[in-house]
């Protein structure tokens, strides 16, 4: 089996690039991960719910443009939050490498995500939990993870009746650490 070499280039803010090109395909993706996720959250759904939330608007752009334009250029965007990180990824195109790399820019450094919409998100994501809880699967999985990876004071803790979150504002901040430290992922 063949692999590709890739390059490792580092930015003046130490973030890592990884790049790999291989010129026979049409397509790219690109992974952002930020060195964030659920063990670094400051209150409960604060890393999940900022990274979901993302394409819900931007300071110049509405939930209905963001989705228009991926649609548009037949480009996908993905928001995954785990335990130790938080990756936004993008597949695209070459030819539209631009246009989808400028909106997937502008989602991760000028989101703005409505009240209405962030409230509507918490509400189903509390039914949700409220579920989960009569679950044996998902009460057995969260006692086995405890056991194996030991969460900071607090990060366990389910708000049901009352948001975490005094705004929306907190969220820019939920995901990324203070030093924007993070890597990038490319594929080409």
């Amino acid at each position: 089996m063949l692999f590709l070499p890739f390059q490792c280039l580092i930015l003046a803010n130490g973030t890592e690039i990884f790049y790999l090109n291989d010129p026979l395909q049409e397509v790219f993706k690109i992974d952002v991960v930020f060195e964030a996720g659920i063990y670094y959250q400051s209150q409960p759904l604060v890393a999940s719910t900022t990274v979901n939330m993302l394409n819900e608007g931007t300071l110049h752009h509405s939930a209905e443009a963001i989705a228009d334009q991926f649609d548009y250029y037949g480009a996908y965007v993905d928001f995954s939050c785990g335990l130790n990180k938080t990756e936004v990824s993008l597949l695209s195109l070459n030819k539209y490498a631009t246009e989808t790399l400028t909106m997937l820019a502008e989602i991760i450094t000028e989101s703005n995500i409505p009240d209405k919409e962030l409230e509507i998100y918490l509400t189903n994501k509390r039914q949700e939990y409220l579920v989960n809880l009569e679950k044996t699967s998902y009460l057995a999985k969260q006692k086995f993870s405890g056991k194996i990876i030991p969460m900071p004071t607090g990060s366990r803790k389910v708000i049901i009746n009352e948001s975490p979150f005094p705004s929306s504002a907190i969220f820019i901040t939920g995901i990324i650490k203070p030093d924007n430290s993070g890597f990038l992922f490319v594929v080409m």
